[in-house]
């Protein structure tokens, strides 16, 4: 059977963890400022380093998914703290 890289597989569960942390925070501080971090968090784990068109994207692909998720498809968010 074919094996995979070890590298691949730390990869792999550093972004496990990223998403395991994600899910008790959002319901801690709430799901825009949380999915806001993840973004951000995935993205200096996968080596970009921190610039404008990162907080960009971080912030644009937060509004954007809780827009849509809250009210084009009606799905209620976690409610935390500050949201």
């Amino acid at each position: 059977p074919p094996t995979v890289p070890m590298g691949i597989v730390l990869i792999a569960m550093g972004m496990l963890a990223l998403g395991a942390l994600y899910i008790p925070l959002a319901s801690t501080i709430g799901y825009p400022l949380a999915l806001f971090m993840l973004l951000a968090a995935v993205m200096l784990y996968e080596g970009m380093k921190p610039s404008p068109a990162m907080l960009a994207v971080s912030v644009g692909g937060a509004a954007f998914l809780w827009f849509l998720f809250a009210y084009v498809l009606g799905v209620r968010q976690p409610e935390g703290i500050l949201f």
